[in-house]
């Protein structure tokens, strides 16, 4: 069973429950410690999630559920501090990595809690012979897990839904890569190669996927990713599936929200040419490719 901090809107509290291990032996992969010493972090790892819960009653309200998976801390590994404090600034927003969870969590929420209340006043501004309970009720729904450990990575998987009344919503899937060495987010230009042969390379590949995707499916809109001259934006919202590099395209991104969102899988001898070697993730690629031989 996982430990669980949760933090209540209304009475503020914090709750452990009892601490226990993730299953993670489907990755087929270890993680070492820094030193690269005997025991590796897989073996004994642990997990707790930081939560918000508020639902309230009344009209209108925001509703607010949110919850982030972290490694429990283990002084065994120092490492894990980095990514529990790295994980909260991608998951949550840069400027609450540096508290504990539990603080990030209710600065998070009310945070949250002050833009609902400035949409209020808004409303009441452009509406001012309207009733206040006339106002939409908004959601926040955002909810993080860790969903590989390998010898090589740690990665995060983040979901967020958010809904601001009527038609207005917006839905975001990301994923956070981390080296479990050092903790370091790893970012598009930590991995691929920065010169520009290799990044019009990637984005001729990615968009001739995109292409084939097109023609596959009944997408009549269009691949709509050519808004800035002709220029394609990459993104660092990736992850490893096997030997291959998956791209993750968030709706809106390359095409229409409602077809939302898209995976353009890179196979391993197309990808390993342009990855920086001797990173986290080129290992992590050359060692699931090795396995897949």
């Amino acid at each position: 069973m996982k430990k669980i901090l949760t933090v209540a809107v209304v009475a503020l509290s914090l709750m452990a429950c009892n601490q226990g291990k993730k299953d993670l032996t489907n990755t087929g992969d270890s993680v070492q410690n820094a030193e690269r010493e005997d025991v590796a972090l897989v073996d004994v790892v642990e997990f707790d999630s930081v939560t918000f819960h508020d639902h309230p009653k009344t009209e209108p309200s925001l509703t607010l559920d949110v919850c982030v998976e972290l490694p429990a801390e283990n002084d065994q590994f120092p490492v894990i501090k980095v990514l529990r404090s790295n994980i909260l600034s991608d998951v949550l927003g840069e400027k609450y990595g540096k508290k504990s969870p539990a603080e990030a969590i209710k600065m998070y929420a009310e945070d949250s809690k002050k833009d609902f209340n400035s949409a209020q006043e808004s409303y009441a501004e452009l509406e001012p012979d309207a009733d206040a309970a006339d106002m939409p009720s908004w959601e926040c729904t955002l909810k993080s897990t860790i969903s590989k450990v390998t010898r090589n990575l740690m990665v995060v998987y983040s979901e967020r839904y958010d809904y601001m009344g009527g038609p207005r919503s917006e839905s975001a899937y990301d994923y956070y890569n981390y080296d479990v060495l050092t903790g370091k987010p790893l970012r598009l230009d930590d991995v691929v190669l920065c010169d520009k042969q290799s990044r019009e390379k990637l984005k001729g590949m990615l968009k001739e996927k995109l292409d084939e995707l097109e023609k596959d499916s009944v997408m009549y809109v269009g691949i709509v990713m050519w808004t800035d001259g002709g220029n394609f934006f990459l993104n660092s919202n990736f992850h490893v599936n096997g030997d291959k590099l998956v791209f993750m395209f968030n709706p809106g991104e390359v095409a229409a929200n409602c077809y939302g969102p898209l995976d353009v899988e890179l196979e391993y001898d197309e990808i390993s040419p342009l990855l920086i070697p001797n990173t986290a993730l080129s290992k992590e690629l050359a060692d699931q490719h090795k396995n897949a031989e």
